[in-house]
């Protein structure tokens, strides 16, 4: 059975990044003139103002540096509890997503892996997700 999740909110410079997410791929913003990578997405680097930028992937590691489990649902379709994780990818940003992991097995520094999984949105439509899982040894 497939879980039942809020769409992402969608914008103009938000879009592409769905859209990889979709083919199980996560890019992010990379300036062609300092290298900087970032994350929400915009129109310009905030390093450098350029607005000679890219979608690069990036590795699907990153670094656990907090978490918050929510007692109380907010949206019907995730009942509580649930736990949602902030982790600084390799490349630099940080990107939030939910997790399995049981929160008592969390510990801030912990290596996370990227993980893509299937979910109909409110209105039944198909599509893809990502999480945050501890890295397996």
């Amino acid at each position: 059975m497939m879980i039942t999740r809020p769409a992402p909110r969608r914008s103009f410079y938000d879009n592409p990044f769905w859209e990889y997410v979709n083919n199980h791929q996560l890019r992010l913003q990379q300036c062609a003139s300092c290298s900087n990578r970032w994350y929400p997405p915009g129109p310009a680097c905030p390093a450098c103002n350029s607005e000679e930028w890219s979608w690069e992937p990036i590795s699907g590691t990153a670094t656990l540096l907090s978490w918050v489990t929510f007692a109380r649902t907010y949206f019907p379709n995730m009942p509580a509890p649930y736990t949602v994780v902030a982790c600084q990818t390799e490349e630099g940003p940080i990107l939030l997503a939910d997790t399995t992991a049981d929160p008592a097995s969390l510990q801030i520094g912990a290596p996370m892996t990227l993980r893509y999984y299937e979910a109909m949105d409110e209105s039944s439509q198909p599509m893809t997700l990502y999480s945050w899982e501890p890295t397996r040894d």
